[in-house]
C-alpha cells in the first residue's frame, strides 16, 4: 500500500513538472540546433554564477525570422498566457518585442527563482530579419536582467 502511495505521489509531481515546462524551451532542442544558421547557447551552474551570482540559467537563441519567426512567436505568446507580468509590442500586427516574467510556483523548493523571457524580432534593411530569445532564470532584479542583456549585445559585436 505504501509503495502504491509513493508511486502515485511521484506521478503527480512528474505531471506538475511537465505541465510547468515552458513552451519556449522547445527551440533549445536538436532540431533547431542542427541548423548552421542558428546561434544558441545555454549557460548553467558555475558558469551562470560567474555572469551574475543570482543567475541560475541563461539560454540564448538567434535565428533567421523567415525560417523560425512564426514558430518562436507562437511559443512566446503561449508562455505569455502563464506570465505574472508581460510587455508585448506589435509592429504591423506581428509580435516584435516581448518581455515575460514568470514567478516561481508557490511552494517551489527553489528560493525566489523566477523565469524571464525576452523576445525581439529585428527588421533591418541591409540584413535579413532575425528573431532572438533570451531566457533567464534566477532571483534577478530588473537592473540585473538589463545588465545581462546589455552584455549579450556587446559580446555579439
Amino acid at each position: 500500500m505504501r509503495r502504491i502511495f509513493i508511486t502515485l505521489a511521484l506521478m503527480c509531481v512528474c505531471a506538475v513538472a511537465i505541465q510547468a515546462r515552458l513552451n519556449i524551451e522547445q527551440i533549445f532542442n536538436d532540431a533547431c540546433t542542427s541548423d548552421p544558421n542558428v546561434t544558441e547557447a545555454i549557460v548553467t551552474g558555475k558558469a551562470a554564477h560567474k555572469i551574475n551570482s543570482r543567475l541560475d540559467r541563461l539560454a540564448f537563441f538567434k535565428a533567421d525570422a523567415a525560417n523560425y519567426g512564426e514558430m518562436v512567436r507562437k511559443l512566446v505568446l503561449a508562455d505569455a498566457h502563464k506570465a505574472s507580468g508581460r510587455d508585448l509590442r506589435y509592429s504591423d500586427g506581428v509580435l516584435s518585442y516581448a518581455y515575460i516574467a514568470l514567478s516561481a510556483p508557490e511552494g517551489d523548493c527553489r528560493d525566489k527563482v523566477n523565469t524571464f523571457i525576452y523576445y525581439v524580432e529585428s527588421k533591418r534593411n541591409s540584413h535579413p530579419a532575425t528573431v532572438m530569445v533570451v531566457l533567464l532564470e534566477g532571483s534577478l532584479s530588473a537592473k540585473e536582467q538589463a545588465k545581462i542583456i546589455e552584455s549579450l549585445k556587446k559580446n555579439k559585436k
